[in-house]
């Protein structure tokens, strides 16, 4: 899809003209993942692959009743403890994984937003909800009509 090319265009700019170190968390694997893996650390994380941990389902049943996501892991490990200068988001459908991810990471969160309304209301019609949006610091739109949409239909600054 043309988000996540221009992801892996946008990560292999910063290798050549930054000194930033690039870890990236895949929301699921593909056929990108090798051109994602030269560029850096990548894992993985699986959503929708419930813990089988009876605390985490417990949570989990408090999160629906509640109306949020459930924790969807496993969380990789050796990312829990690591420290980011900031966390970049690609595309409205990462932002309902913003909330917890701000729980591990205080840093600065940017969201790339590449969808129009139509795509927005059809298929990630949530993205935008208090929760998410505290969790977000930035957002940046791909397009300006995209920037039109996010400040005419979903109240972004």
């Amino acid at each position: 899809m043309g988000a996540q090319i221009v992801m892996l265009q946008f990560i292999k700019w910063i290798k050549l003209n930054t000194d930033y170190q690039v870890t990236m968390l895949l929301k699921a694997d593909g056929e990108l993942l090798p051109a994602f893996e030269k560029l850096g650390l990548a894992y993985v994380w699986r959503p929708g692959l419930r813990s089988p941990a009876l605390g985490n389902r417990t949570i989990n049943v408090f999160r629906r009743i509640m109306g949020k996501p459930e924790l969807e892991l496993p969380f990789p490990k050796a990312l829990a403890g690591e420290r980011f200068n900031f966390v970049y988001l690609n595309t409205a459908d990462s932002l309902a994984f913003a909330p917890l991810l701000k729980q591990f990471y205080r840093c600065p969160f940017y969201a790339h937003i590449h969808e129009l309304s139509y795509s927005l209301q059809a298929y990630f019609p949530n993205a935008f909800n208090a929760e998410n949006n505290a969790a977000v610091g930035h957002y940046i739109a791909a397009s300006d009509s995209v920037r039109k949409s996010l400040i005419d239909k979903q109240s972004i600054p």
